[in-house]
């Protein structure tokens, strides 16, 4: 049976995502200046910015994240700064005379910046275009949080959908939508599965269903209802998940992998390694490789992409969606419950460290 949210409580985040609704205004690229990758100056105000915020900025001169990651890494923030400075006014030369910064109104915190403000849909549009879809589909919400951008998150599953996987016994899912709305993804949506053993759940952003609303016109709208129908034509199940199963079972985490999934559960919980084995097997691991004479420590991270683990990825991903699921004791915030969901999904789509790895007659 699924859990849904009471219709109290939905109503009172709308409420909550309409009033924190962000701010926007368009401003001459000329009057922005980078002081640093957490701080800009527009008409002399210091306004805080967000990394995201941060590299939208950056795309929309010209400078992709990958080279921004590299400057930051050999040089320092600075360096990225001045580079982001140089590409404004270089793009100002070229016609882009304006951006729409997006801020939020409890911190005034810049979350997003845009090309232009169309690009960012309000809150209430947001519900007006996903209400009769939740209805028509008779989807059960099942979570819905709003944070403090006035970001929207909502998942969802089908009471009618389920699938098995061939082969596996206890392997039975059931399918929905996640749906959401923020000033640095935009209007989303994407697959959410529940595993039913352990009512775990994950969104797939990886997934071919996963589909962004640009701008509210008849056409994009259609496009939407036309995805959301298309999917649940096939019971919300999404393409090539049984394949995506039975590989996450038969591959072997790396070292990397269960590491960053680790890393994923203390920095959101403030617990240690030792304190997470209900979710995670990276303290027995490190242990068997100490003994092993290899010190992860040690190790570059082209090493720990390689070193092979003897916890296969779905273990992985089912630690990750058991701990952001469920109430454990353990104060996680929604919005990092969210996030690590998105990240579990990820990595069951992702091609894995080991999955191409054969044995050598050499």
């Amino acid at each position: 049976m699924i859990q849904a949210i009471s219709q109290d409580a939905y109503n009172r985040n709308v409420e909550r995502a309409i009033k924190n609704q962000p701010i926007r205004k368009t401003v001459p690229l000329g009057s922005v200046e980078i002081v640093n990758q957490n701080i800009i100056q527009v008409d002399g105000n210091r306004l805080p910015i967000t990394k995201k915020a941060f590299s939208q900025l950056a795309r929309i001169l010209g400078v992709p994240v990958t080279f921004q990651k590299r400057v930051d890494k050999l040089f320092s923030e600075e360096a990225t700064s001045s580079i982001v400075n140089k590409m404004k006014e270089a793009m100002a030369i070229q016609g882009i005379n304006t951006v729409c910064l997006v801020a939020s109104v409890i911190d005034r915190q810049i979350v997003g910046v845009l090309k232009n403000e169309k690009e960012i849909i309000s809150n209430k549009a947001f519900f007006e275009s996903i209400g009769g879809v939740i209805s028509d589909h008779n989807l059960i919400v099942r979570d819905f949080s709003v944070n403090s951008s006035g970001g929207i998150y909502i998942n969802t599953l089908s009471p009618t959908s389920g699938w098995d996987i061939t082969g596996f016994k206890d392997e039975y899912f059931q399918g929905g939508m996640s749906f959401y709305n923020n000033p640095e993804d935009g209007f989303k949506i994407s697959p959410y599965m529940n595993r039913l053993v352990c009512l775990n759940g994950a969104i797939g952003e990886a997934f071919s269903e996963t589909h962004r609303v640009k701008y509210i016109t008849n056409s994009h709208l259609a496009d939407f209802y036309e995805t959301i129908n298309r999917f649940a034509k096939h019971g919300f199940k999404p393409h090539s998940f049984d394949d995506r199963v039975k590989s996450a079972m038969n591959t072997m985490a790396s070292y990397a992998e269960l590491e960053a999934a680790a890393e994923l559960i203390t920095s959101t919980s403030g617990l240690e390694r030792k304190d997470i084995s209900k979710w995670s097997s990276i303290v027995e691991t490190s242990a068997a490789y100490e003994r092993h004479g290899m010190s992860p420590m040690l190790m570059s991270p082209e090493q720990k992409r390689n070193a092979k683990t003897g916890t296969p990825i779905w273990d992985v991903i089912n630690g990750l969606t058991h701990y952001s699921t469920h109430d454990s004791g353990v104060i996680i915030g929604d919005e990092d419950r969210r996030c690590i969901q998105r990240s579990a999904g990820d990595l069951f789509c992702a091609r894995h460290d080991m999955e191409n790895v054969i044995s050598s007659p050499f």
